[in-house]
């Protein structure tokens, strides 16, 4: 009976070993998860994302009223646009599991994941005419919409 329970307990803290966040095996998963990330972020052009997003603030910057060129130049001394991927790669790893950024990268590596990649820049851009002219209707119409019930309101009056 006490072999028993001793082989029990062994088991039992060898699988928390094994399953704790801490373990080697998680930790390697862990770190794989990381690497696929970053890649596919890569891969995607994703990982321009700091400097896209510093570009962007800088415009801002430029145009903000008290904003001098010396808080611009600091900025641009102290910014580092790599510090954004460091700070995305964990919600790629949260989000997904190492079977779906594996396949992901893989994908996109391929003729057809790269001819996608290739046509991001182009989509993203006509989506957002698209969607800027299907708020532009939509509002429009919403207008009609409330002037007439406004119309109406009045003649009942």
């Amino acid at each position: 009976m006490y072999v028993r329970t001793l082989l029990l307990a062994a088991v039992g803290l060898f699988a928390l070993f094994l399953l704790s966040p801490t373990s080697p095996a998680r930790a390697d998963d862990h770190a794989e998860k990381e690497r696929l990330a970053r890649e596919l972020m890569e891969l995607t052009g994703s990982a321009d994302l700091g400097q896209q997003m510093m570009e962007g603030m800088l415009a801002q910057f430029r145009q903000t009223p008290g904003v001098s060129e010396e808080f611009i130049d600091v900025f641009l001394e102290v910014a580092n646009p790599d510090d954004v991927v460091d700070l995305v790669v964990p919600l790629y790893v949260e989000a997904l599991d190492r079977e779906t950024l594996e396949a992901t990268v893989e994908f996109y590596k391929t003729p057809a994941g790269r001819k996608l990649i290739a046509a991001q820049p182009m989509l993203v851009q006509q989506s957002m005419t698209v969607g800027q002219q299907w708020g532009t209707k939509v509002a429009g119409e919403a207008q009609r919409v409330l002037d007439e019930r406004h119309r109406e309101a009045e003649s009942k009056k």
